[in-house]
């Protein structure tokens, strides 16, 4: 992605944790992570592969809001290396 799309994107994600769904939604992964846990589900393979992967599922939508603050870092990095190199 180019600067201009991250700066799109993580905008747009920023208005997605504004939005009253998130929370909803952060309360519905968390609870699903929770159950994951529980393997008295868990009855056979496919239903540990499913819980496995709705459990991944949950764990990145929850990671999300790291994810842009991790992009919206970089940017700082590549401003103060821009800064440092200047100085060379």
């Amino acid at each position: 992605m180019t600067r201009e799309e991250e700066e799109k994107y993580c905008s747009d994600m920023r208005d997605l944790f504004a939005a009253p769904g998130w929370a909803l939604l952060v309360s519905e992964c968390s609870d699903a992570i929770a159950s994951s846990d529980n393997v008295d589900q868990i009855v056979n393979i496919e239903t540990l592969y499913h819980s496995k992967g709705c459990k991944n599922f949950a764990l990145q939508i929850l990671a999300l809001p790291d994810h842009v603050l991790s992009i919206e870092e970089s940017w700082s990095e590549e401003e103060v290396e821009g800064v440092d190199a200047s100085y060379s």
